[in-house]
Order: C-alpha cells, then sequence, then structure tokens
C-alpha cells in the first residue's frame, strides 16, 4: 500500500486534504508554471486549483494513490505553510486511461526551479513503486519544449519512448 506521508532527504509529502487549493494556486496561477502544465499555456481561472484538488484527492479514494503535496520538511514539518510548499508530485490514475498504468507526474513553482526539488519529488514517488500492489507501468508525459523536465525523467530513470496524443497536446512519452 503506498503510503500518504513520504519522505525523501529535503522534503515531507503529504495526500492531499480539504482546503489545500492555495497551494495548487500558487503553481496554475504562476505564468512560467502554467505555460508547461495548461492546454493554451496560460494561467486558469482560480477555480481551476479546486477542481485539481478534488481529481487529485478522487485519485487518493478510489485507487489508493495519488500526487503529494510536498513541504521543506525542516521549516514546515507538517505540510502546512505556504512557504514552506516545494510542489506536488507522485502517481495519478487517469479515469480516461482504461490501462493499467500510472502516470508520474510533479509540478514545482518557478521559484524554486533550479534546486532540484523536482528530481527529489520524482525519485521519493519512484521509491514507492514496489508498495503498489498489481503490475503497474509507469509513464510520464512532457512537452517537447520542455527541456528542465524531460532531464527529470531521464535522471530518475524512465526513457523516452516517441511522442504521444495527451490532454490534447502532443507529448513525449516517457516509460519506467
Amino acid at each position: 500500500m503506498i503510503p500518504v506521508r513520504v519522505l525523501s532527504e529535503r522534503l515531507i509529502g503529504r495526500a492531499p486534504v480539504a482546503g489545500d487549493e492555495c497551494f495548487l494556486s500558487a503553481i496554475l496561477n504562476d505564468p512560467e508554471c502554467a505555460r508547461w502544465l495548461t492546454p493554451d499555456g496560460k494561467t486558469p481561472p482560480l477555480e481551476r486549483a479546486g477542481q485539481v484538488l478534488d481529481v487529485f484527492q478522487t485519485s487518493w479514494v478510489l485507487r489508493l494513490i495519488g500526487p503529494w503535496l510536498w513541504f521543506d520538511k525542516r521549516g514546515d514539518p507538517n505540510g502546512e505553510r505556504m512557504d514552506g510548499f516545494r510542489g506536488y508530485g507522485g502517481f495519478f490514475a487517469r479515469a480516461s486511461d482504461p490501462s493499467n498504468r500510472l502516470e508520474l507526474l510533479y509540478a514545482v513553482p518557478s521559484a524554486h526551479w533550479g534546486q532540484g526539488y523536482a528530481t527529489e519529488i520524482a525519485t521519493a514517488a519512484l521509491e514507492q513503486v514496489p508498495a503498489l500492489t498489481e503490475d503497474t507501468d509507469i509513464v510520464g508525459f512532457v512537452l517537447p519544449g520542455n527541456m528542465a523536465s524531460q532531464a527529470v525523467m531521464r535522471k530518475v530513470g524512465l526513457v523516452e519512448a516517441g511522442e504521444t496524443l495527451h490532454a490534447g497536446l502532443t507529448h513525449n512519452l516517457y516509460e519506467f
């Protein structure tokens, strides 16, 4: 079983709870992040954070797995403060995907880019794979121009497997 709390060297990850929209908004409404996370590259309406939170929480309820919210464990060991928030990341099972695969995803506010948080989050998530109770394929989707995220995928052991249509856009497909 995948734990609802996980630790990495610098971070603590916890499953999302009601009221976490503010953390997701910090990423979704960051123009630098939005260019890689939204179909049109623009920041979404404010209510989008609540919708994403619902999707993440539903993943945890239905599949007992989902993305964690990640916080600096030195300054925010309980994962409650905005200044300690470093991103979200983990696994996501799309309801629209009939296969038994999980998407490795992560996002870090642009103020924290270049500090290794995306790699640390992805690595910590992949360390949980042995706890999966079923044979599951792990995949990642990265927009072709997002060189930093492509580097993270390779660094944590995923291999590029061509292009695919994902969320209405062409993405590079990575497999674990």
